[in-house]
Order: structure tokens, then sequence, then C-alpha cells
């Protein structure tokens, strides 16, 4: 159980680590949010997936 809780509080860390860095900005570089995330680029599209299901506007370039 209690990996699992910590899986769900990283994704939940990186989500929310995500909207910080793309709401004031446009144009953020995938290499700057993998690095900030501390996840793969593939985690980060997977992240940006996340992020719509809960209605956040994502829009990639």
């Amino acid at each position: 159980m209690a990996d699992i809780f910590s899986v769900e509080k990283s994704q939940l860390r990186r989500l929310m680590t995500l909207c910080r860095h793309l709401q004031p900005k446009t144009g953020t570089p995938m290499s700057q949010l993998m690095a900030k995330g501390k996840a793969s680029r593939r985690t980060i599209y997977r992240d940006f997936v996340s992020l719509k299901e809960f209605g956040i506007k994502v829009e990639l370039c």
C-alpha cells in the first residue's frame, strides 16, 4: 500500500510542478519540463493527458 501511495504522490507532485510552469508562460521547452518534473519525455506526455482529463488546458506545439 505504501508503494502505491508514493507513486500517486510523486505523480501529483509532477502534475503540480507542470501546472506552475505552464501557467505563466507559453512555449516552455520540453527539456525544461522534464528537468523540473524529474521525469522522462514519455512521462511528461502522460502527465499532459492527465491534466487534460482534469480539465486543464494543455497545448503542444
